[in-house]
């Protein structure tokens, strides 16, 4: 979910750490793509310093722009997006998603 908004989180620190280079941007041809963005990502970060999910992921995150990454129809956003909905919307214990006849 990143990967659209890389452009906006690359030059800034993550918590005071040093994170992606200034001046990345995203170079494949979609969302889906590349194998190994993780990789992908550390080469992108200072020497000596890698791409740490459990460092990393939450301060990348609060950079996200919403709306961009939903104009970029990443998929898993989309999901994401929809079962938010759908629990926030759930009045009922025990409702289950997806809801019956979506998948």
């Amino acid at each position: 979910m990143f990967l659209p908004c890389i452009d906006l989180i690359a030059g800034r620190l993550l918590d005071g750490r040093p994170g992606l280079e200034a001046g990345t941007v995203w170079d494949g041809p979609s969302w889906e793509a590349r194998r190994g963005v993780k990789e992908w990502l550390s080469h992108r970060f200072p020497r000596n310093r890698r791409y740490k999910p459990t460092l990393d992921q939450l301060p990348m995150t609060r950079m996200l722009d919403l709306d961009r990454v939903r104009k970029a129809e990443v998929p898993c956003f989309g999901t994401l997006e929809r079962a938010v909905t759908f629990l926030d919307g759930c009045r009922t214990p025990g409702g289950v998603y997806p809801p019956r006849g979506r998948s």
